[in-house]
């Protein structure tokens, strides 16, 4: 319970003395969810200036939540505190107001205009409970969506924070990913590494979520339900696999694309000519462009899984009709010793979808955007990556090359 005082306030709480019961259990689901709330008795120190104290916690706070009941309704302190919320929030836009109903009382026009939240009910605590974590959470990446449209960072998750991941520990951050650094510069986007588990807060500053699935580690809950919020927001996420779908490399990388449109399958897929280093063919279009143009029809995939869409997938990128997709039959300290045929014919290897407001891509393999897969002679590995990224994290100079 003590840890929301060490965090930035994202909801001011007021309220009457009676209602201390009710605010102090809200407090602390609040901060089970990661949510931190002002309150007076906690946060005002012997000897503050208890309202320039007040006045400053309410500006500071993007949210203001008050209590109403037939108690907080005739006290001056909470009708104090309302109007300094009610002025700021009329002059500046924040903080935003959310009655929260505690008890029975008749409500000013002014909250009556409001949508609130009802917790009269002890049935329906929960359910109001995390209608308010919805609206909370959400908070961070709307306040910024503005400054979103002005930058152009592509955060890159270099190994998860892991030393090895992946059977020969061979650091991932070692591997040459200059393409898209390279191609990233010249769109106008940078890229910034990140070693470490996924924060909310950088997902914030960035355009563009990059994931190369590692070996042997795992997102967690909390990781899957931030990228989940940012991407259904507005934020593009671009997630790399490999074969078999990391199934026998302990990642869980298909648990965060859940419901995305794209469906990675614990599979890995061969072409009988050779092992994919034939063209690939492309299969779809994405709206407001193609986002596969015809000069990305030779791509060269190494030893990817396949891919299982729904109707909310849009571009897909298909390997060879001659192809066939196999999993694994005898599995050795988590090593496929033997395999055997589910599916023979076209496979998908890559694939674009919308979640909400946001963008997902899945290539079936990180190797795809290595250095020496794009150097590869007769592949159009490059252009498919600029493609995929003209879509994901459009910038006014991808703009121009999307009207070219």
């Amino acid at each position: 319970m003590n840890n929301h005082l060490s965090k930035p306030h994202t909801a001011f709480i007021s309220y009457a003395r009676e209602d201390t019961d009710f605010v102090h259990r809200l407090v602390f689901d609040l901060d089970r969810y990661g949510i931190a709330a002002w309150l007076d008795n906690a946060e005002i120190k012997p000897g503050a200036r208890i309202f320039r104290d007040v006045e400053t916690a309410i500006s500071r706070c993007p949210f203001f939540l008050i209590a109403l009941s037939p108690a907080s309704l005739s006290s001056g302190w909470v009708q104090t505190e309302f109007e300094i919320a009610a002025t700021l929030e009329i002059g500046t836009g924040k903080p935003h107001i959310i009655p929260l109903l505690v008890g029975g009382c008749k409500l000013s026009p002014f909250l009556q205009s409001r949508a609130y939240l009802d917790f009269r009910q002890s049935q329906s605590y929960f359910l109001e409970l995390n209608k308010l974590v919805e609206i909370l959470r959400d908070y961070p990446i709307q306040a910024k969506e503005q400054e979103h449209k002005q930058l152009g960072i592509v955060l890159f998750d270099e190994s998860h924070g892991q030393a090895g991941w992946n059977l020969s520990e061979r650091p991932l951050l070692h591997l040459d990913y200059s393409p898209l650094t390279e191609i990233s510069r010249t769109l106008g986007l940078s890229i910034q590494p990140c070693g470490n588990p996924i924060l909310l807060d950088e997902l914030l500053s960035s355009k563009l979520l990059v994931l190369v699935s590692p070996c042997h580690a795992r997102y967690d809950d909390r990781e899957i339900k931030d990228i989940r919020t940012y991407v259904r927001t507005g934020g593009s996420l671009f997630a790399l696999s490999y074969y078999f779908g990391d199934l026998h490399h302990g990642s869980n990388l298909a648990d965060l694309l859940q419901g995305m449109g794209i469906e990675i399958q614990h599979t890995r897929v061969w072409d009988d000519s050779e092992a994919l280093e034939t063209p690939l063919h492309v299969r779809g279009t994405d709206q407001p462009h193609n986002l596969f143009q015809s000069r990305c029809n030779e791509v060269y995939v190494p030893l990817p899984c396949s891919l299982r869409i729904t109707a909310q997938a849009t571009a897909i990128l298909k390997s060879g009709p001659e192809s066939r997709a196999e999993v694994p039959h005898v599995i050795v300290d988590g090593v496929a010793r033997s395999f055997r045929t589910i599916e023979n014919g076209p496979q998908v290897l890559a694939a674009c979808s919308k979640y909400v407001k946001g963008k997902v891509a899945v290539a079936a393999s990180w190797q795809t955007f290595t250095a020496s897969s794009v150097a590869k002679p007769g592949f159009n590995n490059a252009a498919f990556l600029e493609q995929i990224l003209l879509w994901l994290a459009p910038t006014e100079t991808l703009a121009q090359r999307q009207d070219r």
